[in-house]
Order: structure tokens, then sequence, then C-alpha cells
């Protein structure tokens, strides 16, 4: 049995706290990259109308409130346009190679006026992360060897306009002492 690294469920859990107020409550929601173990929709259930997990490892089974999709967050999602009220990305866009393809999918299976809840690490936590993860054993390596890409502010919005979010319904800001970007994106 694989032991999850000492401070993946504290961060995991810092993300969550971070974004649960944004999410209204009855929503249709979609996490990309929920994960195996589906533990945001899970802790989410009571508050939203249906979730639905995206991700390549998935092995639990869904319920009536949680549908679990196998996928590829690097393709087409398949998913219809305008469908979503919420949707969730939460420590995931860092790790796709075409982040931009990731955001246009959003935007399209976002209904009017949804928003998009997305976390990302900045610049100046890659020292940190590498060394957290490769001197101090206290993050998984494998998450940290996956990042292709660590987001400052210009470029996120940029890449959200090209997605089609217009500049004024998006809103970055950092936390985790800068660590983090937090993004609010409304259709």
């Amino acid at each position: 049995m694989n032991k999850e690294p000492f401070l993946e469920p504290i961060l995991r859990r810092l993300r969550i706290k971070k974004i649960m107020h944004h999410i209204p409550k009855n929503s249709y929601l979609c996490d990309f990259g929920c994960g195996s173990k589906i533990l945001f929709l899970n802790t989410l259930k009571s508050n939203i109308r249906l979730g639905v997990g995206l991700d390549l490892d998935i092995n639990l089974q869904a319920d009536e409130k949680i549908k679990l999709i196998l996928c590829d967050l690097e393709n087409d999602i398949p998913l219809h346009s305008n469908t979503f009220d919420v949707i969730t990305s939460l420590a995931v866009l860092e790790h796709l190679n075409n982040p931009l393809q990731n955001l246009k999918e959003a935007y399209r299976i976002l209904k009017r006026n949804g928003v998009l809840l997305l976390t990302t690490p900045a610049p100046a936590s890659k020292w940190i992360l590498e060394l957290f993860a490769h001197k101090l054993g206290i993050l998984s390596v494998d998450m940290i060897r996956g990042h292709k890409h660590y987001f400052d502010k210009k470029t996120l919005k940029e890449m959200f306009i090209l997605a089609g979010f217009e500049e004024k319904n998006i809103t970055i800001k950092n936390f985790q002492a800068g660590f983090n970007n937090f993004v609010i994106a409304n259709k």
C-alpha cells in the first residue's frame, strides 16, 4: 500500500477550502482531474445537484450524484456544450501539454454565467515544490515531476482570454504565500 506523502492531503484541503464558497448550492459541477479517489466530489456531494469527474485514473464506482468519465484532458472532452454551472480544475493545468485546449473545452461546456474555478502553481513555487518532493519526501515526486508549466498571472489571463473568457470576467489571485494561483473565470 502506497502511503500518500505528508504534505499532499494538507495542500489538497487548502485548495478545496479556497474554492468551496464559490460553488453555488445545487449546481451541476464538472471536476477536471478528479483523481482516482474522487475526494473533492465526495466532499461536495451534499451541496451539488450532480458532479461529473473526468480523469484518466478512475477506479471507484459512481452513484446517483457523482458520474465518472474516463477522459484524457488533453483532448476534446466528451460532454455537451453549455452543460455545467461550475467547472473545477485543482492543480491540473500545470500537468497538461496543451493547457489552452483544456481551457477552451472548459469554456465550451460551461453554461452561460457559469464559472471556472482553477488553481495552479505560480513560478515562485517551482523550487520549493521540488525541495519538498525530491529532498524532503513530503510531496509526491511523480506529481511534481509531472509539472510541465508554472503560470504567472499575465500568462494565465492571456490563456483565459484566448479560450473565450472576457477579460473583465477573469479574476486571478495568489494564495498559499504567493506560491499558487487561484482563477475565477465567469462565462
